[in-house]
């Protein structure tokens, strides 16, 4: 029986016998009715939310957008449809305009209005994305009157268009030979407010060269500098921007004027009426071209957000997010992974991989181990420890390689949120994989343990690190020496040093003054005095803090021959 099975069948026993319906345990209703549409099991999804409304709960939109998904997956649209009748509600708008755009997408718009109108029966309120989406397959179709009804629609229901939806109307003019008109929809964008992206001027630009009005390009380009979305010196072609924009090769794409008297080359005319003629690779160029046409009616966020991650253009890329789920798009699971690895890299958006870790539980199922490990890390690294002991812990139920940089980074933030519990359950499987920090993470991990009095875990990280790292072991010394002697484990400190010092380890300075520091602080004089005579025996002298520590206790023990010996030394070096 697998995670998803046993969750269903708890929940159903829980419910069953009137547990599991206080709000507080909405979130465990929530987190099965994902589950089973992760796994298919939308009909199993299905019967549970009966149960909980029985008991007079309401389904929370997290529950129907599951459900949602789940249908769309399976394209089931019928009971979809019949859920939400069921149910007595509509759908929320993000919810709805994904069943739409799915219903485009595979059977075609004149189903997925007929759809959007039971919907509306239900109390669904479509916006401009809706009809946005309708106009763009519309225009895919090639059915142009149809989007134009889309468009009087949105703009009798008071709504102002998406521009995305404007980009798809000009391209879709522009397939059907209908140029002339593609002006209209400039101006009408700026009746409106709405400014056109560089995306708009790529398809008036696309469209007029597939129309071969050269003068036109060179007007829209003039335009494009107007607004300042390009630049271009006094010594720039227009016309070779423009298939520089367009991503020809200017050089290869010539435009010509034809004076051929014997066999004409001319193939169009410019607005005096001079016979021209392209010299390029016509195939090419007009695969160029229709192309942008074609790829700018129906927008694809995969795409656009896996060049947003390539510009780093992070908080950017979130925000488009959002905007795909409104037009009814899912992300890829490529496109999710780059997107969570470019949040976990980046400084300022780290509270945005939360955020959609927990929107996409089904994407992040499909993490790779290598990224699962970079999240665990980062998201402890950013205090957001919670959802990478999530993380973390499914890994485990995957079995998963857990990387040795993973184990620290879980270590360190219990260490550092003092979660002594969480970090000796992680220890526990952290020694099983043989694991070992970096230098930093031990430092911190020694001092939590010390202070815990945690010695004989600590002793035993202690000595693992002598061996692994044997090019830094007196670094390794100098911290366990210190961390204890802060925490009130000088004596052990002592024992510790003695025990290095047999087996032929050099202790420098530093070493004898974290113990004088300690027994000082601790008040036992005497052993301070021992260690600073050993100390004098090797030629060492303590640090200048130890020193200051140790002067005043050698004046009040009648010791002065050797604080005025101390105190001048010091006075030497400085």
């Amino acid at each position: 029986m697998n995670e998803t099975q046993l969750a269903f069948r708890v929940f159903m026993d829980m419910v069953e016998i009137g547990l599991g319906m206080s709000r507080e345990e909405m979130g465990i209703f929530e987190n099965v009715i994902q589950l089973l549409c992760r796994d298919g099991k939308v009909q199993d999804a299905r019967n549970l939310v009966r149960k909980v409304i029985a008991f007079g709960m309401e389904p929370s939109n997290l529950v129907l957008d599951a459900i949602a998904s789940g249908y769309c997956d399976k394209k089931d649209y019928d009971d979809f449809l019949s859920f939400f009748v069921e149910m007595n509600c509509a759908p929320d708008v993000v919810v709805g305009n994904k069943i739409i755009f799915s219903l485009c997408r595979n059977f075609g718009t004149e189903r997925a209005n007929l759809f959007m109108q039971e919907l509306e029966h239900l109390g669904f309120i479509a916006d401009e994305i809706t009809f946005g989406i309708l106009i763009a397959w519309s225009c895919r179709e090639g059915k142009l009157k149809n989007a134009f009804v889309y468009l009087s629609e949105v703009l009798s229901r008071s709504h102002k268009p998406d521009i995305r939806s404007y980009n798809a109307l000009i391209s879709g003019v522009f397939k059907e030979g209908m140029w002339k008109h593609a002006r209209e929809f400039l101006h009408e964008m700026d009746d409106k407010g709405i400014s056109p992206n560089m995306l708009t001027f790529r398809v008036l630009l696309a469209g007029y060269c597939k129309a071969r009005q050269f003068d036109e390009v060179a007007v829209i380009v003039g335009e494009m500098v107007d607004r300042g979305l390009i630049q271009l010196s006094s010594l720039d072609d227009p016309l070779s921007k423009a298939f520089k924009i367009l991503g020809l090769n200017p050089l290869a794409v010539k435009v010509k004027r034809d004076n051929n008297l014997g066999f004409p080359k001319t193939e169009f005319y410019d607005n005096l009426g001079n016979g021209l003629f392209l010299e390029t690779d016509l195939d090419e160029y007009e695969k160029v071209v229709t192309g942008v046409l074609q790829d700018s009616i129906i927008p694809d966020f995969n795409s656009l957000l896996i060049q947003e991650c390539g510009h780093g253009n992070f908080k950017a890329a979130l925000v488009m997010v959002d905007e795909m789920a409104r037009w009814g798009q899912e992300l890829s699971s490529p496109v999710f992974t780059a997107l969570v690895k470019g949040l976990g890299a980046s400084h300022c958006c780290i509270k945005g991989i939360a955020s959609l870790l927990e929107k996409m539980p089904k994407l992040t199922d499909q993490l790779d181990q290598e990224t699962l490990n970079f999240l665990v890390q980062a998201l402890n690294k950013r205090g957001i420890t919670h959802k990478a002991r999530l993380l973390f812990d499914g890994m485990l139920q995957k079995r998963l390689k857990i990387k040795n940089e993973t184990y620290t980074a879980l270590i360190t933030g219990f260490c550092k949120e003092g979660n002594l519990r969480g970090l000796l359950d992680c220890w526990k499987l952290a020694q099983a994989d043989k694991w070992l920090p970096d230098l930093k993470g031990y430092k911190v991990i020694m001092g939590y343990l010390c202070q815990q009095g945690i010695l004989k875990e600590a002793l035993g990280l202690f000595e693992s690190m002598l061996v692994a790292y044997p090019h830094i072991r007196l670094d390794i010394c100098h911290d366990f020496l210190e961390k204890l002697c802060g925490t009130g484990f000088t004596s052990t400190s002592h024992v510790l040093m003695e025990e290095l010092l047999k087996q032929g380890y050099v202790l420098d300075h530093m070493a004898h003054s974290h113990l004088i520091r300690g027994f000082c602080k601790e008040r036992d004089f005497s052993k301070a005095f021992m260690v600073f005579d050993s100390m004098l025996a090797k030629n060492l002298a303590p640090c200048l803090d130890a020193s200051l520590l140790l002067i005043p206790q050698l004046c009040r023990a009648g010791k002065f021959e050797k604080a005025v010996a101390l105190k001048e030394g010091w006075l030497k070096k400085q």
